[in-house]
């Protein structure tokens, strides 16, 4: 029987081998064969020899189409259905509730003098903040910024702010050649790297300052 919703079939490289062996007026009638077998599931009754064979490379593959085909039509038809059937039954019933929602009821007293009188409330809970990777109970990750270079005036601004003798352009030209980097970190922090800039600085300065001369001692400097 035909597949009515099929718009075409599949012819598939295999079938190269096969048609090469044939003649130009056999290949015709294996295609027009084709064409029928797809559309109206007609078999030719007069292939024989090489025509035959081939004609039964195109049917068995025409076969497992059409089988997948089915299936998966079937299956698309069978998840529309349960989709709309969903959908349905939600329009049906909008004010359905949950199976649980008993206990998120509370009993609250309606008159004080009769005891027996009590409706039920629906305890409004407020939805427990979650963090999406490490659950319920987890921290919120702190937002880290993105770390922009200083320029020159940025830096020379910020030395003459805190009174710090660092030559900008010096500065700025040593941390671009190394990419930002310290070590193998990322500078998080420009101010910091120019404090410790001028740490660096002031320990060199002490340690290339010359010794205190000391005084020689004669025989002219001792009292008696």
């Amino acid at each position: 029987m035909a597949d009515k919703k099929r718009p075409g079939t599949m012819v598939y490289f295999n079938l190269l081998g096969p048609l090469e062996a044939l003649s130009m007026e056999e290949r015709g009638k294996l295609f027009t064969a084709l064409l029928k077998y797809g559309s109206a599931g007609e078999e030719p009754a007069s292939f024989s020899g090489m025509l035959y064979m081939a004609w039964l490379f195109v049917k068995r593959d025409m076969d497992q189409d059409k089988g997948r085909y089915s299936s998966r039509c079937e299956k698309n038809r069978e998840a529309a259905e349960a989709r709309w059937g969903a959908k349905s039954t939600e329009e049906k019933h909008p004010m359905r509730l949950d199976a649980n929602a008993s206990d998120e009821c509370e009993c609250i007293q309606t008159d004080a003098n009769d005891a027996n009188t009590i409706q039920t409330k629906p305890i409004q809970t407020k939805p427990k903040q979650t963090n999406s990777v490490g659950g319920a109970d987890a921290p919120t990750p702190r937002r880290q910024t993105k770390f922009i270079p200083p320029t020159v005036e940025e830096v020379a601004a910020y030395c003459r702010e805190k009174g710090y003798q660092v030559n900008a352009q010096l500065f700025v030209d040593h941390y671009e050649a190394g990419g930002w980097m310290r070590g193998n970190t990322k500078i998080k922090s420009w101010k910091a790297c120019v404090r410790t800039w001028t740490q660096r600085q002031e320990g060199r300065a002490n340690q290339s300052a010359p010794p205190p001369q000391q005084e020689i001692l004669t025989a002219a400097n001792w009292e008696d």
